[in-house]
């Protein structure tokens, strides 16, 4: 069996890591044959699209170009390794809906085991259903992650345990808590129950059980030639990350870069009476505890016995790694002489001044307090605390120091520009907006340039976020909850030309007409078929969009009817919850008829003050009345050529 080659970097500095990427990206593909190297290509794993631009724009710097690289996210990766595909939300949905048909199945429920499940539900409304079954697919993804071998274990697949005492431990526990029974029983329901076609109800079930069998069969590949895999900066690697790197490092060279902020982050966690920073220990526990797991996994003893979980891991003494901490000044060489001799280590590099900052730095490198300065000269402003009231007078503040210090640095040798500034906020989504209307409202001679690094194309081009939202609507279930945030949408609102239309009395109109999901019949098989949505027993297309529109066009026509009143439409008026009357509601009448192609101008929207009789018949009329048909397509048409 081949052994494995990781190389594992550790470092206190993004620009250190990156240029240990970026300097074996250069030697690899210096060293390639000259026909070869026309074709180069490496794989590099990234933990957002903001690390991914980054490094792209610096690529391109340095050598001109930056093609060969393929960037995926540490979660595709890891899927596209576990299960096939980059496709998490489409196999969300998919358990979803098979958790939904296994938890309405009477017979199930019926089961001794699951009497605490059929208890909740049957004391719950319907309406809590869905959300139940959302945070049950919400904890066997958590399983998936983080305690596959549970699954395996329920589902009956043997795996090698070289920890047999904290397995039957675990399992007495599991035992005696009064979920595990009905979770356990349903797990086994998702592994092993079919469709009426003879496919699996959950389809990605084989795929999940079969990872442990795949791995050991990748562990055994000897393939050679094959290009590197690089891991840069991951901020998690759950379980089943490790070994799928171990098995990587079989058939190829897998470098790993990763961040650590502290030189002394390589011993156990849990060790009690350590000396340093109890605060900082205990805010970066998950940090500490990703490295002392990543030393012990890529450095195991690699040989015929290598280990799939991390639990098995044999226990032996942490053995502290050698550090290496170097100057800004000496940090070019050390750069090139680890890159040509593939040799994995830790750099850390120092703070470059010696002031209130540098020395809280030097401290939390070496997690030593001691370091921290006992005084602070007047003139030392490399640390500031500044308190606003409000988010927007924070950034307006900002925005203030960041002009002054330009302007201060005008004349000076180094003077400052906007590029040369960095501002953190721990929710970048929830500041993006404030700090676009703080910069859009400074005078032109104010003006700061900016960008905003954490957010991709898809954050700031609502046009395309509609499209592709659109797109996973018609290619989805086409939920009514995912029609109402369609609306919502200010990219669609502008395609109305009802674009003040109230959605709120829509969502109303279109719930008491009872849809549910679907676009039409066809819609709603084609969705069954690919298993985004499962038939909700009797006749499951009665509540897609289609139905809804004729009922609400046939209550604007005739007004309410508990009958039928053209073959099998019923007529609804859309009042029943409350919205027919209030402020909007002729705009909101005007969209939903843009909607189905309707004309309406009366001013309650879906009853007529003269209603028209003889238009439509009844149930028991026979004359021949054709079914009410809507163009709902229209819509989406307009709403696709306009975005």
């Amino acid at each position: 069996m081949v052994r494995a080659v990781i190389y594992p970097y550790f470092s206190n500095s993004y620009d250190v890591l990156k240029a240990l990427f970026m300097n074996a990206l250069i030697l690899r593909r210096q060293s390639a044959a000259s026909l070869r190297s026309v074709f180069f290509s490496a794989e590099a794993v990234v933990p957002d699209e903001a690390v991914k631009d980054e490094l792209n724009r610096s690529l391109a710097d340095a050598q001109g170009i930056a093609s060969g690289i393929r960037f995926v996210t540490t979660q595709a990766w890891l899927d596209r390794m576990n299960h096939g595909s980059p496709d998490v939300s489409g196999r969300a949905r998919a358990l979803e809906w098979a958790i939904y048909a296994v938890v309405t199945d009477q017979a199930f429920l019926a089961r001794p085991e699951c009497a605490r499940l059929k208890k909740y539900i049957e004391d719950n409304a319907s309406a809590a259903l869905w959300p139940l079954v959302s945070r049950i697919a919400g904890l066997f993804s958590t399983y998936f992650s983080y305690r596959a071998d549970w699954l395996w274990n329920w589902a009956g697949k043997s795996l090698t345990n070289n920890n047999v005492e904290r397995t039957t431990r675990e399992a007495t526990v599991l035992r005696q808590h009064p979920d595990f029974a009905w979770q356990k029983a349903l797990w086994l329901e998702l592994c092993s129950r079919t469709k009426a076609d003879g496919t699996k109800l959950w389809p990605t079930a084989d795929t999940f059980l079969e990872i442990p069998e795949t791995w050991l069969e990748r562990m055994r590949e000897s393939e050679k030639n094959i290009d590197p895999l690089y891991v840069f900066m991951p901020r998690e690697l759950p379980p089943l990350a490790l070994p799928q790197l171990l098995a990587e490092s079989r058939r190829r060279c897998v470098y790993l870069y990763v961040q650590n902020p502290s030189s002394a982050f390589w011993f156990d966690p849990t060790v009690k009476g350590e000396d340093g920073f109890t605060w900082f220990h205990r805010n970066a526990a998950v940090r500490r505890a990703l490295i002392d797991r990543l030393r012990c996994f890529v450095t195991q003893d690699t040989g015929e016995d290598a280990v799939f979980l991390e639990d098995d891991l044999p226990e032996v003494p942490r053995t502290e790694p050698h550090n290496q901490t170097v100057g800004a000044e000496a940090l070019a060489d050390m750069l090139q002489l680890k890159a040509k001799a593939e040799q994995s280590a830790d750099i850390y590099l120092r703070p470059r001044e010696n002031n209130v900052l540098g020395s809280l730095q030097q401290a939390v490198l070496e997690d030593d307090p001691n370091a921290l300065p006992q005084t602070v000269a007047d003139d030392d402003d490399s640390f500031l605390i500044v308190r606003a009231p409000n988010a927007v007078r924070e950034v307006q503040t900002l925005c203030d120091w960041i002009a002054s210090m330009i302007e201060a640095s005008a004349k000076t040798d180094e003077p400052l520009k906007a590029s040369d500034f960095l501002v953190v906020t721990p929710d970048i989504d929830a500041m993006a907006g404030v700090i676009a209307a703080v910069m859009g409202a400074r005078s032109e001679e104010e003006y700061l340039s900016y960008h905003i690094a954490g957010q991709s194309e898809l954050d700031v081009n609502s046009a395309a976020r509609a499209m592709l939202a659109a797109m996973r609507f018609v290619g989805g279930a086409a939920t009514a909850t995912e029609f109402i945030e369609l609306l919502e949408m200010p990219a669609f609102a502008a395609a109305r030309s009802q674009g003040n239309a109230n959605v709120s009395l829509i969502s109303n109109w279109l719930a008491a007409a009872g849809y549910r999901w679907g676009l039409n019949e066809a819609h709603a098989k084609s969705a069954i078929a690919r298993s985004a949505a499962w038939p909700e027993g009797g006749d499951a297309y009665e509540g897609t969009l289609e139905r809804a529109l004729e009922r609400l066009v046939a209550g604007n026509l005739v007004g309410q009817s508990d009958g039928l009143v053209a073959h099998d439409v019923f007529a609804v008026s859309g009042c029943e919850l409350g919205g027919c009357e209030g402020a909007g509601a002729g705009a909101a009448a005007a969209a939903v008829a843009s909607v189905s192609g309707v004309s309406c101008s009366s001013r309650v929207p879906w009853r007529s003050s003269r209603p028209i009789r003889g238009t439509l018949g009844s149930s028991g009329s026979s004359s021949s009345v054709p079914r009410l048909s809507c163009s709902i397509w229209v819509m989406f048409s307009s709403f696709f050529c306009s975005s």
